[in-house]
């Protein structure tokens, strides 16, 4: 019965029959709202087997590296400029989001979830006292530049543990964890530079949406908070949504900015060559790969001990 359940599932049998902590997560919802077991499941399976592969020792995170949470916005700028120095990502636009987030113990892993009332989602596992690392599950069908948004957003649950301490879903702590997607997405040191070579506020604010890879309105908004643009600007041109080709006609391609990789780039990594060293079977590792691999795309295994590569 259990194995029934199981396979149904997409857990391991031993989820089943050992004692496990409820999951705490913080989850973003869309505007419509409402409850979602399916995206629930997913992210219970995909941190059972996270925790399954650190223990094996065939992954290793990150450490967490955490801020008490501050609401005021020009902390909440420092902390983001922080974030990016861990990540080494300077100031310039966050291209490759999943790489950055695995560079400071958030994991992250997109799938698609048609209807979903959830656009993302993140839970934190204790590999040991002072060595816990996130994972986070994004909703792909929310589409590229809300994804992105929400990331950050989620990240800023992770690095300030407000989904474990300080309450999230809190309409102050939702609005700070705003703040730090806007600020590391789009720094003011890069504002400020693109305000050198774009003299005209339109100008500006398509330079800004396209390269950090944020939606117009957030865009705007963020513009209006730094003091860029005037509220009355920000009314005016939130309603003016630029297309495709308003964006190419301002010479940016779009997107400039990558999707999210179904499973973060060094996890990939680190679990092909456990396939490849047979520390994982081929069946466990399309597992815990999601479907970001299929059986023919999988390396070729180094041979038994004793036997050579025919």
């Amino acid at each position: 019965d259990i194995a029934v359940v199981a396979e149904s599932t997409g857990l391991p049998i031993g989820w089943f029959l050992e004692e496990r902590p409820q999951l705490v997560a913080s989850r973003k919802p869309a505007p419509e709202g409402g409850v979602s077991p399916a995206f629930d499941l997913a992210l219970e399976r995909v941190s059972v087997h996270v925790e399954q592969l650190v223990s094996e020792g065939i992954i290793a995170p990150a450490a967490h590296q955490g801020f008490r949470l501050d609401v005021d916005h020009d902390a909440i700028a420092r902390r983001a400029a922080e974030v990016r120095d861990w990540a080494d990502a300077g100031d310039e636009p966050i291209v490759d989001f999943s790489a950055f987030c695995e560079r400071v113990g958030l994991l992250v892993f997109a799938q698609s979830y048609l209807g979903s009332p959830f656009e993302g989602a993140v839970t934190e596992v204790e590999r040991k006292p002072g060595a816990e690392f996130g994972i986070a599950l994004v909703d792909k069908c929310a589409g590229l530049l809300r994804s992105r948004f929400t990331l950050a957003h989620e990240l800023g649950h992770w690095v300030y543990r407000t989904s474990f301490g300080t309450g999230c879903g809190h309409g102050d702590v939702e609005r700070a964890m705003n703040s730090f997607a806007a600020h590391l997405l789009m720094p003011r040191s890069f504002v400020e530079r693109m305000e050198t070579k774009h003299a005209d506020r339109r100008a500006l604010a398509l330079a800004v949406s396209a390269q950090c890879g944020v939606s117009w309105s957030a865009t705007l908004g963020h513009l209006a908070n730094l003091g860029v643009i005037t509220g009355e600007t920000y009314a005016l041109e939130v309603e003016c949504k630029p297309d495709s080709q308003g964006f190419q006609n301002a010479g940016f391609e779009i997107p400039m900015v990558k999707e999210p990789d179904v499973v973060p780039p060094l996890y990939r990594s680190a679990v092909l060559n456990a396939y490849q060293q047979r520390k994982l079977t081929t069946g466990k590792t399309l597992e815990v790969l999601f479907g970001a691999v299929v059986e023919e795309q999988l390396p070729e295994r180094i041979p038994p001990r004793g036997r050579k590569a025919s």
